[in-house]
């Protein structure tokens, strides 16, 4: 594998999640794609949330931290588009955020 996989990440999904049966959902764009195929059990699945429009990334920058960063916002959407095509390339699903009253509804579809 090309990037080094947490152990302490591995060892939460597998000892809560997998050996203790409780839910849980783990997120972030720190986590890579590939760290998403490494596990052998079906009870454990990977989707990516992509966010495509500049002028949503630039107003959640702004909720979170109370001030418009353009630059960073593009750097956020490149990330993105860099983790939606790498999640594609692991067979791992990229879904769109909206309409958000649907998200929930369309994540789990794909996932079942």
């Amino acid at each position: 594998m090309s990037k080094e996989i947490s152990p302490a990440l591995k060892a939460v999904i597998e000892n809560i999640h997998i050996a203790d049966a409780e839910p849980c959902i783990l997120e972030g764009d720190f986590i890579h794609p590939e760290f998403c195929t490494s596990f052998a059990n079906e009870k454990v699945k990977s989707i990516f949330v992509r966010e495509t429009d500049i002028e949503q990334i630039l107003n959640n920058i702004f909720s979170r931290e109370g001030t418009y960063q353009p630059y960073r916002a593009e750097i956020s959407r490149e990330h993105g588009n860099w983790l939606a095509n790498t999640c594609v390339k692991y067979g791992i699903p990229v879904v769109e955020p909206r309409p958000w009253e649907s998200l929930l509804e369309r994540v789990i579809n794909v996932l079942e």
